[in-house]
C-alpha cells in the first residue's frame, strides 16, 4: 500500500521526500494513472 499523507509510506517502509516524489513520477507516468476511472475499480 502506498500512503503519502502524513508520511510518505510503502509497506511498511519509511520514505524520504526525495523516493516519494520519484515514485509519484513513475506512476504518473504509466498508462494506468492516466485512464478514466471506471466503475469496476470504484468497488
Amino acid at each position: 500500500m502506498l500512503r503519502f499523507y502524513p508520511i510518505p509510506m510503502i509497506g511498511s517502509v519509511i520514505l524520504n521526500s526525495a523516493e516519494a516524489h520519484s515514485l509519484i513520477g513513475c506512476f504518473k507516468s504509466t498508462e494506468w494513472w492516466r485512464r478514466p476511472v471506471e466503475q469496476s475499480d470504484l468497488a
